[in-house]
Order: structure tokens, then sequence, then C-alpha cells
């Protein structure tokens, strides 16, 4: 097995490839069939999975997670196994797919991706993974080589294989035809599940940009177990899904987005479908549909008008007239009163002040990671080149009996915590990066809002919205400057750790070349000293991850709330519904969030921020939204945390959400406009 880099070497995470070979050799001489070994191997590989990370049992996130699985394999053609999809709790940036129909995603993947369609192509890949068989051809290549070793050892060796090659799971690589037809097979299921398969482009690319300007550890582990993204972009460009020239292609990604309450984005595809195709009548009726979703009437007529000129009869191009038949013409707006102007100014003065605090937070971050990266450099080079050098050490031995077998399975657990605790102190500078940028946003679109309702007449915005926004930048941008006050207090217990896992790293060689030079008891003094010292740093790393949270939970309030603040009656609409559409809690005993849930809860005068977090929260909980609002005298947020909800699950959504409201609401590019020449034609 090639040596896997030391930077991306976290031992507890290095578990599986190696998974006693032998013991499947003895089952192939047994005459067992294939599928019995592939659910042998599965069966063996989720027990050494699950009894070394935590699996996350939030109902919100797996229960979403299993939907999208499930969703894949039902386009898929291997669908007589059964199959679970599932989330480890850590930072690492990877999915695994694991024989016989068992995929993890990472927590860290998740946070990592910024859309929904992300999350759908990377599922898809692993599927793939599953239906092509990879995990048994690649068990297969090391099959010939285990079988002396397997009849040397003898049987007895096969429980101690189990435990301790599961720290080669992240090193299981398969071969670059394999990771090809996966990436085909990601494209393939996800659009066939109605999904936009260029999501599998932006993923790739925002991995390498992140690679190669941050090189963040976390990012390392997905580069160096597959093949390098370059290459596989521009691989993937060149299958239909991805031809600009293919109009049935880009009419199927546009009935998605609008199916997904995106009218404005499908609106944009159904255009293009129009320059190719002038007078395609399935085009006319989706344009018309989404200007009616956005409430352009007259353009959305004008469509339906001209999908019955290319198409007589045609249902849907009717249906649409008769809708606009029945809509009431909006009440003029009124203008702003004294009072709400003298508001708004208040208003725009604080929102003025903030950016200035904002943009000092900002430089003060930037000086926050210039200071911490060089410090922190030394200290995750000396605790990653222990993970890998413990890795090669075990490699090069083979074995040195069962109970130093144990011990060595022990030295990389030990020496992992220390690891982890650098993926967490990592986890935690990006998001408080990201919580930044998205709170500066927010400010600046609330001036712009603000000033043109002010000094040039525009509309007055929802006033209510834009405090809450600007008030939720403020925490955000206080937790910030909290994040970067208590993190540089790990360094020091960081680098005992690092030490302390070097020191180990000592102990195991001397105990591999001179097993008499060292006793037991010193050896196993040694472990636990690392042990001890990478816990320590791991508690004190995981204290301001958690400010770095609710960092980004505010963000993201902000970013919705300030994003709905200038939204017209139907683009209100639009909201709810995507608010509703990613907290559908795929649950028996939770129902489905439907808009009105979300109306409702803005009835009762919380903002659309505030809305989609009591309804992410009461899916990750159980607890109905009534319950979380009954908390007093505390913020949204502490309320939901007290009722036992995680902002960090709650966060995937609310980014989701966000994410997807800023390319509706507040998008770079002018509705596509009505298309009478293509009518024409």
């Amino acid at each position: 097995m090639r040596r896997v880099p030391a930077a991306v070497r976290r031992p507890y995470s290095l578990i599986l490839l190696c998974l006693a070979p032998a013991g499947f050799a003895l089952a192939l001489l047994a005459g067992c069939s294939e599928d019995d070994i592939e659910r042998s191997m599965g069966r063996r590989s989720v027990a050494a999975i699950e009894s070394h990370f935590k699996i996350v049992d939030d109902p919100l996130v797996s229960g979403w997670v299993q939907y999208v699985g499930q969703s894949c394999v039902g386009s898929s053609r291997r669908q007589k196994i059964p199959y679970e999809f599932k989330v480890i709790d850590t930072e690492i940036v990877n999915a695994l797919a694991v024989p016989y129909g068992h995929v993890y995603l990472t927590m860290g993947l998740l946070e990592f991706a910024e859309t929904e369609d992300e999350v759908w192509a990377v599922t898809g890949h692993e599927v793939g993974h599953i239906v092509n068989r990879d995990s048994i051809k690649s068990f297969k290549k090391s099959l010939i080589y285990s079988i002396p070793t397997f009849f040397a050892a003898g049987e007895s060796r096969l429980a101690g294989d189990l435990t301790s090659t599961f720290f080669d799971l992240w090193g299981l690589h398969y071969s670059r035809v394999d990771e090809y037809e996966a990436d085909d097979k990601g494209t393939e299921l996800s659009f066939a599940a109605g999904y936009d398969p260029h999501a599998q482009l932006v993923f790739f690319q925002r991995l390498a940009d992140k690679y190669e300007k941050e090189r963040p550890s976390k990012f390392e582990t997905y580069f160096l177990t597959h093949p390098p993204l370059v290459r596989r972009i521009a691989r993937q460009k060149n299958r239909p899904e991805f031809s600009p020239d293919n109009p049935e292609v880009e009419l199927t990604i546009a009935d998605s987005y609008l199916r997904r309450h995106r009218p404005r984005k499908a609106a944009e595809l159904y255009s293009r479908v129009l320059k190719l195709t002038p007078g395609n009548a399935r085009a006319l009726v989706g344009l018309g549909q989404a200007h009616l979703a956005l409430g352009a009437y007259e353009p959305a007529r004008q469509n339906f008008q001209a999908a019955l000129a290319a198409e007589p009869g045609s249902a849907a191009a009717q249906r649409g007239l008769r809708l606009i038949a029945h809509v009431s013409p909006a009440s003029p707006q009124r203008p702003a009163a004294g009072d709400q102007l003298a508001r708004a100014r208040a208003l725009f003065a604080q929102t003025r002040q903030c950016l200035q605090q904002a943009e000092a937070s900002e430089r003060a971050l930037a000086d926050y990671r210039q200071t911490t990266e060089g410090a922190l450099a030394p200290v995750a080079t000396s605790a990653r080149d222990a993970a890998g050098s413990l890795v090669d050490l075990s490699g090069s031995i083979g074995t040195l009996g069962e109970a130093s077998d144990r011990l060595m399975v022990r030295a990389k657990m030990a020496v992992a915590t220390a690891n982890e605790a650098l993926y967490a102190l990592e986890a935690g500078d990006l998001l408080v990066t990201d919580s930044t940028g998205r709170a500066l946003g927010a400010l600046r679109r609330a001036e712009r809002l603000l000033d043109a309702a002010l000094k040039h007449g525009g509309p007055m915005p929802d006033l209510d919205l834009l405090e809450h926004s600007v008030a939720q930048s403020r925490v955000a941008l206080q937790a910030v400057r909290e994040y970067t006050r208590q993190a540089p207090r790990d360094f020091e217990l960081l680098s005992s750790a690092a030490d302390a896992a070097g020191h180990t790293v000592g102990a195991m060689e001397r105990v591999a070349i001179h097993p008499d030079e060292m006793s037991r008891q010193e050896l196993a003094d040694t472990l636990a000293d690392t042990d001890s010292r990478g816990f320590e740093a791991l508690a004190a790393a995981n204290k301001p991850r958690k400010i770095a949270d609710q960092a980004q939970t505010s963000a993201l309030l902000a970013e919705i709330d300030v994003l709905t603040a200038g939204a017209t009656p139907a683009q209100q609409q639009i909201a709810d519904r995507i608010i509703a559409y990613f907290l559908q809690a795929p649950q028996q005993d939770h129902p489905p969030t439907q808009a009105r849930d979300v109306r409702a809860l803005r009835d009762k005068g919380l903002g659309f921020g505030d809305a989609a977090l009591i309804l992410a929260a009461s899916c990750s909980t159980g607890q109905s939204p009534e319950a979380l609002l009954a908390q007093r005298g505390v913020s949204r947020i502490d309320a939901v945390r007290r009722q036992g909800a995680r902002l960090r699950y709650l966060n995937i959504f609310l980014k989701f959400i966000a994410n997807a409201l800023r390319e509706e609401l507040a998008p770079a590019k002018p509705l596509p406009s009505i298309t009478l020449t293509a009518a024409t034609n």
C-alpha cells in the first residue's frame, strides 16, 4: 500500500482497508459468493467505523442525509441490497462508501458544501462506488499478498486485524478509473433525482481553490484519496449533462429549480433554452410559471400566450392564464410616514456605525489569522508527522504479537487526539472568517436599502427586519472578537500535545526495534500522558469552536433578514417556500414543514431568520415551535440551545437557506426579459 503523506493522516481515522484481507481470502477459499464476502466486509467495516467515530444522531441532519442517499439509490441500477447513509462527527472533509450499501458523509463535508446540490453530487458519487462494487475490486488486489500471511499467522490474527486495520480507512484508494466512473455516477444520479449536476464542478473547484490557497489540513484527506480535481473537472465537462447546447438537459434542470421554489434561477435556464430553440412551448410555459411566481404578471401572460401559439391546447399554458386572471393587482405603495422616516434615519446611522466596527473586526481577524498561522505551523507539522510516522511504523513491522498490536492501536488513538484539536481550531477559524464576511455583507446591503429609501425615494424596506439584521450582525461580530481572544490560549496546550505525540512515536519505535529496553509500564505511562495532553488540548480547542458556531448562526440570521427586508409580497412567498423546503424533516414523528408554518411564525412577529431558526430547531429536537417560543428572557439562539438544539447542525440548513435566498432575492443579474421574439418566431 502506498505511503499516505503525513499531512493527512489522522490516526483514529485511518482504520479500514487492511481490514483483514486474510480473513476474506479464507472466505474466498471456502467458496463464499461475492455478495457474501461484500456483506461481511461491510458489516465488519461498519462495526470498526462506529466503534471509533461518533455518528451524528440529530434527526434534522441524519434524516435529510438518509433522504438524499435513498433518492440517489432510487435512480441507480443496484437496489437489491440495503443502503444506509450516516454522518460522521469529524471536521475532515470527506465521504466514504463502505461495502454493501453503507455510505458515510462527514460533518466537515456538510459544513463545506454551499448548496444542497453539492451534497447530492457527492452522495451520488459514493453510491456509484457501491453500484460498481469498487471496494470488492480494491480488496481483491490485496488478497494474493495476504494469503501467505494468513496461513503463517493463523486464524487467531483475525480479531486483531479487524481492530488495527481500521486506521487505514481514509487510505482506501480506488483506481483512477473507479473514481472517474463514480464521478459519472454522481452526475447521473443527482441529475436523475432532479438536482443540478453543475454543483459537482462547483464543489470540486472550491475545494481546489481552498486547497491551493489556504491548504487547511482538513481538506487534504479529500484530495489525497481522489484523483487530481483539475482532471476530474475537465473530464466531467465532456458529459452530456454539461453541454450548453443541449436544450433537454437545460429544461430538466430548470424544471428542478422551479420545483424547489427557485423561479429566478429557473427563468435564467428557460431563457437560455429559448435562445437555442425559439418557440419551445415547454420552455415558454416554464418561463411563464417562473414570472408568475415572481409576481411579474404581464411577462407571465405573454409567455403563456406564446406557448399556446407554439402548442395550441397546452393545458399548462391555459392553467397559467387562468391563474393570472384571478390575481388581484398589487396595492400601490404608500409613501413613508414621518415617524417611519425618522426611524429609518436612526437605523441608517446605526448601520453606518456598525459597519465601521465590522471593518475594524475584519482587520483584527486578518491580523489574528496571520499571527496564528505562523505560530501553529510547527505544532501542526509535529502532530501530523507523529501520526504519519506511526502509520509507517505499523506498516513496516507487521505484527509484534497481540499485546503489542493493541498498544500500537492505543498509540495511534492517543496521537489522533492531538490532531483532532488542530482540526477543531482550523474549523473554527474558517467559520469566523465566513461569519465576518456574511455580517459585513448584511450591513452593507442594509445600508444600500436605507440609502435608496431616504435619498432616492425608493421603497421603504421592512425596518423591523433591518433592525434585527443589524442587531444580529453586531452579535456575530462580538462573537468573532471573543473567538480571537480565546483561541490563542490553545497554542501552549496544542504544543504540549504535539510534543507528547512525538514521545509516543519514539516509545513505539523503541519497542519495535529493541523490545526489551522499555517496560510495558513505561510505555503505558507514555501513552496515558499523550492521551491526557491531547484531550486537554481538544477540550480547549472546542471552547472557541462553540463561539464560532454562535457567530455563524447570528451572521446567517442577519443575512436572511436583510435579504427579505426589501422583498415584494411575491418574493416573501418564495422565501416562505424556500425555508419550508429545506426543513421538510423526513421523520416519522414530525410533520413536514410547510410554507404556511413559516408564515404563521411571521404573523406572530418573527422575522424570516428567526422563523427558520425555530423551525429548524423544532425538526432537530422534536419540540413544537410553540414550546421553543415559550422561552422568555433570552435570545432566540439561546432559547433553542437550552432546548437541546446544536447550532452546528442548524447552521447547515440556515446556510442553504441564506445562499438560496441570496440568488433569488439579491441576484447579480436582472430578471430575464419576456421572450417576444421567440414567441413571434
